[in-house]
């Protein structure tokens, strides 16, 4: 216990949650040590106990608060405000902001080393804020304009997260007016959720960022084709930035499209999903706009890194549609897995002739990802009856010809008893590993692997 009372380093926390004797021996004990400090989270009200607890903790700390270097603020009303604006909070670093409504303005306080803030539910409209390493908005109003000036403002800017924050338009003149793109060069994490199309285009479209490690976006997508796909090329130009993804051996392209929603990545840490609000007959073909303006986008020298693509589709016309812009765009492919037929009526065999065959692409016909020696066909869904035979037929078109490399690895998921024993028994001649993967109706998994 002495040790603990002797060492200042012990004691530098401190909240008004805390019994007003404690607060006093954890000022004492600090000593010169700088403080991380919790306001406004004793009472969620303003009855009478509340005033003198809260007003008792800040004639505490207003003479430390040259002191504080991190602060938690559950922001209840406007005269907590006025006591923190005039304090010189001259070591403060960061700050957490949590409000009562996104209404409520974050104060402008005398913290010229703030550079760590993060705002849940409240706007930050009146302040500046500048040298920032870290913003992190949560249900918060913050006008496009003015993330701008924050971020031209912030070159050191590590990470940028705005979830469920629209980013609205103050002036359309001001974003006209717009020349120079904005440098972040030390950015790694980007994040954008739900914000506005044409904000988080025009946002997407002029920063820098050449290392960024992570990137999310999230869509909401509706209205004009022409936003859509403007944003499509703007998340492709992100998530295909060169140099991919420094954690993978080989990078991997990964494809997901749903009834009404997409996904599409490089790697791991790079992905975009997109929400559709659209009529049914609509979704297919801007599915296919938006994957297709996304990919268009990305750097070419990343797309020569792809080895491996991951394709799930909700429909397995759609999936072919998808192989042919991957077979187009990403030319060093090895390795596919594939999974198809999620809606009511898939046609499977359609796409697997897809692969077994040369097709129109471009202004010639040629053969879909020649360089394919590993394949994954996740078909348990379907309820064809020669899906062995269109299996078969793509490991023997594909060995048999010289403008592609043969099937080495081979692994088919299907439901149980859908594959004759005899045709398990040809692809095991066929290939060096085969792999089936058998789903009961109980979705019990019987594995059966056969090298």
């Amino acid at each position: 216990m002495e040790v603990i009372d002797s060492t200042p380093e012990l004691w530098t926390s401190i909240s008004d949650r805390l019994r007003l004797e404690l607060q006093t021996m954890i000022i004492q004990k600090s000593r010169h040590h700088l403080l991380d400090v919790v306001y406004g989270g004793s009472v969620l009200g303003r009855d009478p106990e509340w005033v003198q607890r809260i007003g008792a903790f800040e004639l505490l700390m207003e003479p430390e608060a040259s002191r504080w270097q991190a602060l938690e603020y559950y922001r209840i009303s406007q005269r907590m405000d006025n006591w923190l604006m005039p304090l010189p909070l001259h070591s403060l670093r960061s700050i957490q902001v949590t409000a009562s409504t996104s209404d409520d303005e974050c104060p402008a306080l005398d913290a010229p080393k703030l550079s760590h803030v993060v705002g849940n539910t409240c706007t930050f409209n009146r302040i500046s804020l500048s040298g920032l390493y870290v913003l992190i908005l949560y249900d918060t109003n913050l006008a496009l304009n003015r993330l701008m000036v924050i971020l031209r403002a912030s070159p050191g800017l590590q990470e940028l997260s705005l979830q469920k924050a629209p980013l609205t338009v103050e002036d359309e003149g001001f974003l006209n007016s717009f020349t120079n793109k904005v440098a972040l060069p030390q950015l790694r994490a980007l994040h954008v959720d739900r914000a506005y199309v044409q904000s988080t285009s025009f946002l997407l479209d002029w920063i820098e960022a050449p290392g960024l490690e992570t990137f999310k976006v999230v869509i909401q997508c509706a209205g004009d084709a022409t936003y859509r796909t403007h944003l499509s090329e703007s998340v492709g130009h992100h998530i295909g930035a060169y140099p991919p993804p420094k954690d993978q051996k080989q990078a991997r392209a990964s494809i997901e499209v749903l009834d009404r929603e997409m996904r599409i990545s490089i790697g791991e840490e790079k992905i975009a999903i997109w929400w559709l609000y659209l009529n049914k007959e609509d979704r297919p073909r801007i599915k296919l706009s938006c994957i297709s303006s996304a990919i268009n986008s990305m750097d070419s020298r990343v797309c020569e890194e792809v080895k491996v693509l991951n394709l799930a589709c909700w429909d397995s016309q759609e999936a072919g549609e998808y192989l042919r812009i991957a077979h187009s765009r990403f030319p060093q492919i090895n390795h596919v897995t594939l999974k198809v037929g999620e809606s009511d009526v898939p046609d499977v065999g359609a796409l697997l002739r897809y692969l077994s065959s040369p097709s129109e692409l471009g202004s010639e016909e040629e053969w879909p990802l020649p360089k394919l020696t590993k394949l994954e066909l996740d078909l348990r869904r379907s309820n064809e009856t020669d899906l062995a035979e269109s299996i078969m037929e793509i490991v023997e078109q594909r060995k048999a010809i010289e403008q592609t490399k043969e099937i080495i690895e081979l692994r088919v998921t299907t439901a149980a008893g859908s594959m004759d024993p005899s045709t398990v028994e040809v692809l095991r001649q066929s290939v060096m590993l085969f792999n089936l993967i058998e789903i009961q109706e109980t979705q019990i998994e019987l594995v059966v692997d056969i090298a």
